[in-house]
């Protein structure tokens, strides 16, 4: 059906307004009106009040796939019937009220068709009489609006997903200054809620010390003068302090009017504590090196660029001279040292680190300096470095001064054991003339001159053996340190033994009980160690109570080395006297009561520390001694 039909209403009167119109007029009028429903862009139908149409214009035809070539009507509007129905609420509400209804978003989706989007108004047609005869439909297309409201949507949707999962704090407000957008992040920095935050401002998370300046910014922000890269603190809601990088815009409309302000908040703690720290050390460093305490020198290459007054003063430079003068490495480094620096030089670019070491650096006055060095590498592309120096001239003097004491004193001691010695050995012979005399003459005039002569001859007599004893223990303490130390690996059970069996009489006659554990073998002298063990039984056999001696010998492994102990239930130490004991010619009891030269404890001391350990006493008066003593290199428990 072609246009000039569809403009044949059913029922609608149009023949009675034909009638007043001229003929050509009639005809014109027609023409035209065909003209513009073929050309409008926009679907345009005429409806009865039972809502079928009797006009539609081909656009709309097109949209809903109705075919305008159907000679007969009626076929039209049932085909339409069903578009209709999509729209009787719309349709029922004009008819109703006599008022157009305009701006109707609905959705057509016509089958083999392209779905549209639509807005569509609905108008009364009115009779002469003013009745409304006739319903008029416009159908605008806005499917292209719609697309770009969808992309604009999910535009707006990625964006927001974003600006969530970004750790930057999003943050906007309106010109009133309430927040209109805040993303997770500003929760995060400052531990205020989005509820929360609409009853805050900008200003009122502010550190007080930054609030003056900040506000500044702000103000100025809301003038349309935006800033970036401006630092400050966030007190956040638990009251800790952070800080923020922050950079704000301001927001407008499409008319160019200003609506708000916006900003991104970076969360820069972490950066600014790594900053501060780094402060603290540049800080410290810098106070080290002002101190003087040790030399600091720094440089590229051979180039020394930088050095401290300890470094100039120990090398005899001046300030002057160091900035007048380029001072290399070689400059103040002995001629000896070159070779090795080089090595250094190629360890310290591979590891980064130069590990303490001893070098001579060259006086100007051409002395040498002996130093202790450590050197780091700062910027390999430039070889920079820093290196600090001790001098090591006074711990030389003092090194020196020490050797030369300890071999003094090596000497010395040699030469007291060589005195002590052959002083004791040669005074055996005229000792032993003395004793032999006096005992002769105790032999022959006992009895025979007053008492007060027999007493004297008596305490010649003791004094002669008590020397003679004294001289012998003098000998054995001077043989300890004399000769080459005797190192075999021995057991402890088979000298122990043996020992008991050379001290067998004094054991029997004082009815000494004497038990031991499992002793181990160790590396040393036997003939000493056996000495070690004699004195110490002996010593405890001496110094018994009024009980018969009782003597335990145990031994326990520490470490490296065996704690070896010999307990027994005598008279005791006191404690004052634990260190005098292992003293020559140191004796705490009364040599009349207790006889003996002094020398007992004193040969034992010598002999341990001589094979490398320790012996202390751990006494009480009265509660009997414990006596230990340590021998390292211990190897195994047991005999041989």
């Amino acid at each position: 059906m072609d246009a000039k039909r569809l403009l044949n209403p059913v029922g609608g009167g149009g023949e009675a307004a034909d009638q007043n119109l001229p003929l050509s007029a009639h005809g014109d009028a027609k023409a035209l009106f065909e003209n513009f429903l073929e050309s409008a862009p926009i679907g345009i139908a005429l409806l009865d009040l039972q809502f079928r149409f009797v006009l539609v214009n081909r656009c709309l035809a097109d949209w809903t796939g109705v075919s305008l070539e159907d000679p007969a009507l009626r076929p039209l509007q049932e085909t339409w019937g069903g578009l209709v129905r999509e729209w009787l609420p719309e349709l029922n509400e004009v008819v109703r009220s006599g008022e157009p209804l305009l701006n109707q978003e609905r959705r057509l989706e016509p089958p083999g068709k392209i779905t549209r989007d639509v807005l569509a108004s609905f108008h009364p047609v009115r009779d002469k009489h003013g009745n409304i005869s006739n319903i008029g439909m416009f159908v605008n297309d806005i499917t292209p609006r719609k697309q770009v409201e969808q992309a604009l949507a999910e535009s707006e949707r990625k964006l927001r997903l974003i600006t969530a999962a970004t750790s930057e704090a999003i943050i906007a407000y309106d010109m009133q200054g309430d927040v209109v957008y805040a993303n997770p992040a500003v929760e995060r920095l400052t531990g205020y809620s989005n509820v929360e935050l609409q009853k805050r401002r900008f200003i009122n998370w502010i550190y007080p010390d930054d609030q003056a300046r900040m506000l500044g910014f702000w103000e100025k922000l809301f003038k349309g003068e935006g800033f970036v890269g401006e630092e400050y603190r966030v007190l956040t809601k638990k009251g800790e302090v952070k800080w923020a990088l922050s950079s704000w815009v301001p927001l407008y409309d499409e008319s160019g009017h200003q609506i708000g302000v916006q900003g991104i908040e970076r969360d820069i703690t972490k950066r600014k504590e790594l900053e501060q720290a780094l402060v603290r050390s540049e800080n410290r460093f810098r106070r080290l090196v002002e101190a003087n305490v040790i030399g600091v020198l720094s440089g590229e290459g051979e180039l020394i660029t930088f050095a401290n007054d300890s470094f100039l003063h120990m090398l005899g430079y001046t300030r002057e001279d160091f900035n007048v003068r380029k001072l290399e490495l070689s400059d103040v480094s002995s001629p000896e040292c070159l070779d090795t620096e080089h090595n250094r030089w190629d360890g310290l670019l591979t590891k980064g680190v130069c590990p303490p070491f001893e070098k001579e650096f060259q006086h100007k006055d051409g002395s040498r300096v002996p130093a202790l060095c450590g050197a780091a590498l700062i910027d390999r592309a430039s070889r920079s470095w820093v290196c600090f120096v001790l001098d090591l001239n006074d711990r030389k003097d003092a090194e020196r001064r020490l050797r030369d004491m300890a071999e003094e004193l090596a000497r010395s001691n040699r030469d007291l054991q060589d005195f002590a010695y052959i002083a004791s050995h040669d005074l055996k012979e005229p000792l032993r003339m003395v004793s032999s005399f006096v005992r002769l003459i105790a032999q022959r005039y006992h009895g025979k001159l007053d008492s007060d002569a027999d007493d004297f001859i008596g305490y010649a007599l003791d004094g002669a053996r008590r020397m003679n004893r004294l001289i012998d223990d003098l000998l054995i303490y001077a043989r300890v340190d004399r000769g080459q130390l005797k190192r075999e690996r021995v057991s402890l059970n088979q000298i122990l033994k043996r020992v008991m069996m050379d001290l067998g009489n004094l054991i029997d006659e004082s009815t000494a009980k004497i038990t031991f554990g499992d002793l181990p073998a160790v590396t040393g002298d036997e003939v000493q160690l056996g000495q070690l063990f004699q004195n110490l039984l002996t010593n405890a056999i001496k110094f018994k109570g009024d009980a018969a001696p009782i003597i335990d010998i145990r031994a326990r492994n520490v470490g490296e080395e065996w704690i070896i102990s010999v307990q027994d239930n005598g008279i005791g130490i006191n404690k004052e006297f634990a260190e005098r004991v292992f003293l020559p010619f140191r004796r705490v009891e009364n040599h009349q009561t207790y006889r003996g030269t002094g020398m007992g404890l004193a040969i034992c001391r010598k002999i341990v520390e001589r094979h490398g350990g320790e012996i202390w006493v751990d006494s009480e008066p009265g509660e009997g001694s414990m006596f230990y003593f340590s021998l390292a290199g211990a190897e195994s428990v047991g005999g041989i």
